[in-house]
């Protein structure tokens, strides 16, 4: 596979992925026009979030995406270790792919309201473009200075907390999660009631 012109990134914990991420990154790829939408898994979480192991995240991750034309799992956070912050791994994007890739930053409404708090933040828009999502319950705008496209796509209430608090509850899955995660008896062992 050649590198990508146009290359969506959507990061997050994926503690675990699940049908929501995977719709929003096929969403992304069509109404942005992009070559690829990478979802990579953070090494350790900014708000200190305690995660399943990081070859879990990705074996999860991986499974999740198999046939999906267009999406990869990226293991560049886990690779490089420590607190994944947005701002180095768009830099390390830049260096390995060229200035000649666009690459475009995939956020939920709810985390392009606390851009501002990131780190490096007013650099973000001279590496990449930002495309917002909606998110239930989340209200619209912009932070002041930070502009994003808009990009339409189903409101899910879904969360990695809510299919964590499922499994605790030994409840069906097969709604929330793509079928081979659904199957995969790992996140029960991980995230069940004794675990």
């Amino acid at each position: 596979m050649g590198t990508p012109r146009s290359l969506g990134i959507l990061g997050g914990s994926f503690n675990p992925v699940h049908s929501g991420h995977v719709l929003l990154a096929r969403v992304a790829r069509r109404s942005l026009g992009l070559d690829e939408v990478w979802l990579i898994p953070c090494a350790r979480s900014a708000d200190g979030k305690r995660l399943a192991p990081g070859d879990l995240r990705m074996r999860w991750l991986k499974a999740a995406l198999r046939g999906e034309e267009g999406l990869r799992a990226s293991g560049l956070e886990l690779r490089r270790g420590g607190v994944s912050r947005t701002v180095d791994t768009l830099r390390e994007l830049r260096v390995r792919l060229g200035g000649g890739v666009r690459l475009t930053l995939l956020l939920g409404q709810d985390q392009f309201l606390r851009l501002p708090e990131w780190k490096e933040a007013r650099t973000l828009p001279g590496l990449c473009r930002l495309a917002v999502f909606s998110r239930p319950g989340v209200p619209a705008g912009a932070p002041a200075g930070f502009r994003a496209r808009r990009v339409r796509a189903p409101l899910l209430d879904i969360s990695s907390s809510g299919i964590r608090a499922l499994i605790r509850a030994d409840a069906p899955l097969s709604l929330w999660l793509p079928p081979a995660l659904a199957r995969d008896a790992t996140l029960r062992r991980h995230f069940g009631k004794g675990a």
